[in-house]
């Protein structure tokens, strides 16, 4: 069965968790008209001993410390056991997220289908749609098709445990 593990956005690196055993433990899927860079391994460790030694540690930490935030934080949304909490973490991840690389982070199109995003959260389809649906219900966001407008950052953050709502 497939598990959606993440969702990558522009700049993000893919692929690092093969360089030490020369085999990746998962694959990716475009959701939309992508453009990728592929560095072949040879390439890599070519390029990297034409950069010092601690320039390329540098780099290389940082690539690796941002993957293991972005698996920190996959961990923490999965483990939340409130739905509610579950769907607005990955809202205010993502919007922070598009925040991060310049874009809007109150009104942003969602890639993935609601099926990518239960699989994502462990969450049936029927959730994540009932859960949107609540919250415009309760004016925190609208959402149309796949258009997300957050209408209260604040509110949003509340029940994804953020912080509270003031």
């Amino acid at each position: 069965s497939e598990q959606v593990v993440a969702f990558c956005m522009p700049g993000d690196v893919l692929g690092l968790d093969a360089l030490g055993v020369e085999r990746h433990a998962s694959s990716a899927l475009a959701l939309e008209s992508t453009s990728a860079c592929v560095i072949p391994v040879a390439a890599l460790e070519e390029a990297c001993a034409k950069i010092s030694a601690s320039g390329w540690y540098h780099c290389l930490y940082k690539l690796l410390s941002k993957e293991l935030i972005r698996d920190h934080r996959t961990m923490e949304l999965i483990n939340k056991k409130d739905a509610d909490a579950k769907m607005a973490s990955f809202l205010v991840n993502l919007s922070s997220q598009f925040k991060e690389r310049g874009y809007s982070a109150s009104s942003f199109n969602l890639s993935m289908k609601r099926s990518e995003i239960g699989s994502h959260l462990g969450l049936a389809v029927e959730t994540v749609s009932r859960i949107l649906t609540r919250f415009q219900d309760e004016g925190l966001l609208s959402v149309e098709r796949r258009r997300v407008q957050i209408f209260d950052h604040r509110a949003l953050e509340a029940v994804a445990g953020c912080r509270s709502p003031n």
